[in-house]
């Protein structure tokens, strides 16, 4: 059973067709062995029992055809009538024998060959009996004549109940055939009855099976499918115990939806990471925006004082020429000044 849960759908299928077919078949082989067999027991009630009793009324009817004619033996006055007569039984008596070979050229069963070797006997005995009446028909007349042909009936009698009992027998023989014939019919019906019944039974079993099966399986997949289209994680389907086509799809899509799972949970994970280097981010930046405020206040002030230094320098620059100017007068002065003392000396 496991093996064909975990077959492919194409093989389930062939094995059902295949059980079917296979009682198919064997409907039409037993139909095919019945009708055979009765057609063969047919034939053998036709041509061996049938066609034997068919020739023992025959030698029965000639019998009786003799004995009509010995009557009439027992009347006749005329040479020429009894001439007739006679020849008659002859003829009677000629075409039994044919038949009978005829007969006894067929197989026979020790029974029936033990009923037969009893009427051959009384047979015999008869025609001797025959043979000596028709004698004294032939050498007299009248009583005596009447007479031998009377006795006569007790060995006809023997023969005709031996001609009765394999009547009988041969008419057994047919209806055991018949009999035999009509269970062969009977069974071959009530088994095909019963291999049509099972046949169906499993062919609405497998197509139920298949249906109920397919219809389910493609429901869950379709209803998983659309939750995992819709985003929907949290859908859960069994776990398939087959591992068909089928069954590998809803694997397969259980697959896709852990993958899924642990996709979006790596990247939850790497978010929450992400977000903490971030804030991360976010506090050198404040802490470089407060540097930068830092450095750009202490820039304002270097350059304040730059520009204080450069007032101060331009006021220096003054003041130097101021002192330059005011040495170059000292100078000046002083020039004069030596060259006053030079007259004043020349003039001492």
């Amino acid at each position: 059973m496991k093996w064909i849960r975990n077959s492919s759908i194409r093989v389930k299928l062939i094995i059902g067709f295949t059980i079917i077919n296979t009682l198919l078949v064997s409907i039409g082989i037993l139909g095919t062995l019945a009708v055979n067999s009765i057609g063969n027991n047919a034939f053998l009630m036709y041509t061996d029992y049938l066609q034997s009793i068919d020739e023992l009324h025959q030698i029965r009817a000639n019998m009786l055809h003799q004995e009509i004619v010995l009557q009439h033996l027992k009347q006749a006055r005329n040479s020429s009538a009894i001439e007739d007569l006679l020849k008659n039984i002859t003829d009677l008596r000629d075409n039994n024998e044919i038949i009978m070979d005829k007969y006894e050229s067929r197989e026979m069963l020790a029974e029936e060959v033990e009923i037969w070797d009893n009427y051959k006997q009384k047979t015999e005995k008869y025609r001797d009996e025959l043979d000596k009446s028709l004698d004294v028909v032939k050498s007299s007349s009248g009583m005596s004549a009447a007479k031998a042909i009377d006795n006569l009936e007790i060995y006809s009698t023997l023969v005709f109940d031996e001609i009765n009992a394999l009547i009988a027998y041969n008419q057994n023989l047919a209806e055991v055939q018949d009999q035999s014939n009509s269970n062969i019919a009977n069974f071959t019906k009530i088994f095909m009855i019963i291999i049509v019944t099972i046949g169906f039974t499993i062919a609405f079993s497998l197509a139920f099976f298949l249906c109920r099966y397919i219809t389910s399986s493609t429901r869950k997949g379709l209803g998983f499918a659309e939750a995992l289209g819709n985003g929907d994680l949290r859908f859960e389907i069994e776990e398939p115990k087959s591992n068909d086509e089928l069954g590998r799809l809803i694997k397969a899509l259980k697959l896709a939806q852990e993958k899924i799972k642990s996709t979006i949970i790596k990247i939850s994970s790497e978010s929450q990471d992400v977000s903490a280097s971030s804030e991360e981010l976010s506090a050198t930046i404040e802490e470089i925006s407060s540097t930068f405020e830092t450095i750009s206040n202490n820039t304002l002030n270097i350059v304040n004082d730059i520009q204080e230094i450069n007032a101060a320098t331009e006021e220096l620059t003054v003041t130097i020429q101021e002192v330059n100017s005011g040495v170059t007068q000292l100078a000046s002065s002083s020039s004069d000044g030596n060259a006053e003392s030079a007259k004043i000396k020349e003039r001492a």
